[in-house]
């Protein structure tokens, strides 16, 4: 997993950043993500990918009903690599392996939309979004254990919050 140590150029290379290193495991630790919580994200893989193209479907047409956000998805060839990339971050979600690798491509992700002018509260947004998409799907795979239910909803809560921390330390503040 490396030293998971990340420094401002991780982050963007935004001026006036924090100049001493942040620790990825630091911000895990602090966000209560553990091993369990990286299992129980692992369990919802098959789900995530059965319901993937509803999910990617849905997100977008939430998306592009917004005006604000219609001017990033007016090319179509655009659109459908973003779809691609957005299936991609989804299964990702439940990869179970959240180190260095996981925090640099979530980094990126911050990067290209603070590139393209993406205001944070539009991207802020779409975790809520995400959230109401998900979180039924996460239901209905631990429907007979609602114990676990609860416990994944927690997990995918605290691997989101951190990949939005993550992106936005992207963003010049």
């Amino acid at each position: 997993m490396g030293s998971e140590a990340m420094t401002s150029d991780d982050r963007g290379g935004a001026e006036g950043g924090a100049a001493a290193p942040m620790e990825f495991s630091e911000r895990k630790r602090f966000g209560r993500l553990s091993a369990d919580d990286a299992e129980l994200l692992a369990e919802l893989r098959p789900a995530f990918e059965r319901e993937s193209d509803r999910f990617v479907d849905e997100f977008y047409t939430h998306l592009e009903s917004t005006p604000a956000l219609r001017a990033f998805l007016s090319d179509p060839v655009t659109v459908g690599r973003l779809r691609a990339a957005q299936k991609r971050y989804l299964i990702s979600l439940t990869s179970g392996d959240y180190g260095e690798d996981y925090a640099r491509s979530r980094l990126r992700i911050g990067q290209v939309h603070e590139r393209i002018g993406m205001e944070p509260q539009w991207y802020l947004g779409s975790y809520s979004l995400y959230m109401d998409l998900l979180l039924p799907t996460l239901h209905d795979h631990f429907r007979d254990d609602p114990t676990k239910a609860l416990r994944a909803s927690s997990a995918l809560s605290k691997l989101l919050l951190l990949d939005m921390q993550l992106a936005l330390d992207a963003y010049s503040v």
